[in-house]
């Protein structure tokens, strides 16, 4: 198994031709958001898990049919024993869950927040969603410790080009077309970016592809998006984009 191996992609690709080849029976799983793109590789996509699509008027076992949300009174109890979903607080748990865009470690960080601040409080607090979830298992790995290390860690590992896409891309509210994210993605700084990692000019393209849909729309997790707009405040670029 090759765990999160995106940032030593070439190394694990050898392993991986040079293990198969050896031993033709085995099996090789990596789990990461970039394939290796090899022979005989089988891509599947794992989504976030799902939440109540409508969650205004929903009961405790309608809500528990759904794996955010199961996966949120799970950490919850283990985070405070007395803990309990009613019909009045289950809606709000499956917003929760909801505005945390399924992500089970966002939902993982928020479960343990329960205790300080109940779940009405804490769906309010949600609009700082970096702040408000900042203390993990203190023996998590450092990347897993909170949201915001989860997805700074990954954007480190960015090169250049693929840094200035998802932040110019952050602008949006909702759904954009390529033609829009090559709008406001695009500029001779990234140009020259585009060269320095050795892409094509149509690179700024692949660092867009990865969010396409079946219509051929794109979008943002909103707790990507919220990431995104903090990076894009950074180099002053805001105003401009």
């Amino acid at each position: 198994m090759l765990d999160s191996y995106e940032h030593v992609i070439e190394a694990a690709v050898f392993i991986a031709e040079q293990m198969t080849a050896t031993a033709p029976q085995l099996r090789v799983l990596g789990t990461s958001r970039e394939p290796l793109h090899v022979a005989g590789e089988h891509v599947y996509l794992l989504k976030t898990l799902e939440s109540p699509p409508d969650a205004a008027r929903l009961a405790v076992n309608e809500a528990l049919r759904h794996p955010a949300v199961e996966l949120f009174m799970e950490r919850a109890i283990a985070a405070r024993g007395d803990f309990a979903l009613s019909d009045d607080s289950a809606p709000v748990a499956a917003q929760i869950c909801e505005r945390l865009d399924g992500i089970a470690l966002a939902i993982e960080l928020a479960a343990s927040r329960v205790d300080a601040f109940g779940v009405h409080q804490l769906l309010n607090l949600l609009d700082n969603r970096f702040s408000t979830l900042a203390q993990g298992r203190r023996t998590a790995p450092e990347r897993q410790k909170t949201l915001l290390a989860t997805l700074d860690w990954s954007h480190q590992l960015l090169p250049d080009t693929e840094r200035v896409v998802p932040r110019r891309l952050g602008i949006f509210p909702g759904v954009f077309s390529l033609g829009s994210a090559a709008a406001v993605a695009q500029d001779e700084n990234l140009a020259y970016a585009s060269d320095r990692c050795g892409r094509e000019p149509g690179g700024k393209v692949d660092a867009v592809g990865e969010r396409r849909s079946d219509a051929v729309r794109y979008r943002l997790l909103d707790t990507t998006r919220d990431y995104a707009r903090r990076k894009l405040a950074d180099p002053g670029e805001l105003d401009m984009v």
